[in-house]
């Protein structure tokens, strides 16, 4: 019985444990907060002139970014709430069983004590009665006098046998009336803890409410300043601005995953993590990250405007816009940033230091340094109107490669 209260006493050391965890990712929430009200104020001391809509419109997008990410955080901490709400409420119910058990077996004993009370109190008397005539019969119907001895000694036997029982039965009731305080003590401290996670929880599910309605208005600016950004699409400073972003964040991206794949402990965090997935063998059979078209392959494809020849480090899948994206792999979500020409980036590792990047995200459904299963919808793809443009990459240590050979050929 000690050894169950130990362990729910373990339980809720668990939670004072996870406190310096907490203040980190209340230290990230704020830190994200911090940058989208920088970036609220940079859009709103932004002129109207259009010369200045192109970095009116980036900022939006990049402030989007930031409130996608905020609420995949937010929700990732809603589930940990939930998961952490729903183990305290099983430990409830195991509290009240052993309470129920420890009653019962205090009853029994209590019944044990009052039989046995009985019995020593009779012998206690019989012996006051008849002691000197016990011993003079156990001598005069004893056949020799090492019979008479013999009988006496198993005498003085029963009678220490029925002493001792009677002190290991108030022993174990001394002990299940402790353990059932300590039970009832354990008990208030889960019900406080309780109705701390309750309140906590009640108090990010308003947070994401807010973060939803935040995300609404700030996507009806974006597609106000997106109409009068058509006039100007198609002026080659403006392609030549985009170009520029995008290598310079196909630049980025690769730095970033140098520096991922250097990392040894990420590394064996993540095969640990996910030992049976076997990467290599999904090549050629990859499920796609979202259901669309290829419309810019992997390598050097030419502008026709520009007419120029720019790198594409992946390859851009369309698809309608907010549709769902999926991880490729099981993995660990070990980035997710964002940048300039590629919108909100995700970043995830798997075991044998494989990479896939997934560029151009509306929403985003789960938190920095989360696991995931291959299959799990990560977020949805962003665009304008109907059309949305998936940026796919997939790196095998720090080697780009083509991620159309990997995936399912359609059928």
């Amino acid at each position: 019985m000690k050894i169950c209260v130990l362990i729910l006493l373990s339980a809720v050391l668990l939670l004072a444990a996870e406190a310096p965890e907490k203040r980190s990712k209340q230290r990230e929430l704020d830190e994200l907060r911090r940058d989208i009200s920088a970036l609220e104020k940079q859009l709103a001391d932004a002129g109207a002139r259009e010369s200045r809509l192109s970095s009116s419109l980036e900022a939006i997008n990049e402030m989007l970014s930031l409130r996608s990410r905020l609420l995949g955080e937010l929700q990732s901490e809603r589930e940990s709430t939930e998961s952490q709400l729903k183990s305290i409420r099983k430990k409830i119910e195991e509290v009240h069983r052993d309470i129920r058990n420890a009653d019962e077996e205090i009853l029994r004993l209590d019944n044990e004590i009052i039989r046995m009370k009985r019995i020593v109190s009779d012998r206690i008397v019989y012996a006051y009665k008849h002691k000197r005539w016990d011993e003079f019969r156990i001598l005069l119907t004893s056949a020799d006098f090492n019979q008479a001895l013999v009988r006496k000694k198993f005498f003085k036997i029963a009678a220490a046998r029925d002493k001792r029982n009677l002190e290991l039965l108030r022993e174990k009731q001394n002990e299940q009336n402790e353990l059932k305080a300590l039970k009832l003590k354990r008990e208030d401290d889960l019900s406080i803890a309780d109705e701390q996670l309750e309140a906590k929880l009640n108090y990010k599910e308003r947070l994401i409410i807010e973060a939803k309605s935040e995300n609404t208005k700030l996507r009806k600016d974006k597609a106000e300043k997106q109409k009068l950004l058509k006039q100007v699409k198609d002026d080659q400073t403006y392609i030549s601005k985009q170009i520029a972003e995008k290598k310079a964040a196909a630049a980025e991206i690769e730095n970033i995953i140098k520096k991922l794949d250097e990392d040894l402990r990420q590394r064996e965090k993540i095969t640990y993590t996910f030992p049976d997935v076997d990467f290599p063998k999904l090549k050629g059979n990859m499920e796609w990250p979202v259901k669309g078209e290829i419309t810019s392959r992997f390598g050097m494809q030419r502008n026709p405007k520009l007419n120029t020849w720019v790198e594409n480090t992946g390859i851009e899948i369309e698809a309608f816009s907010g549709s769902e994206v999926r991880a490729v792999a099981s993995g660990i979500v070990t980035v997710i940033t964002y940048r300039r020409g590629y919108g909100t980036i995700m970043m995830i590792s798997h075991p044998g230091r494989y990479y896939t990047v997934y560029a151009n995200l509306d929403k985003v459904y789960v938190g920095q340094n989360s696991p995931v299963r291959g299959g799990s919808v990560i977020g949805t793809i962003s665009g304008d109107s109907n059309k949305g443009r998936l940026h796919f990459e997939l790196w095998a240590k720090q080697d780009k490669q083509d991620p159309e050979i990997w995936l399912k050929r359609k059928g």
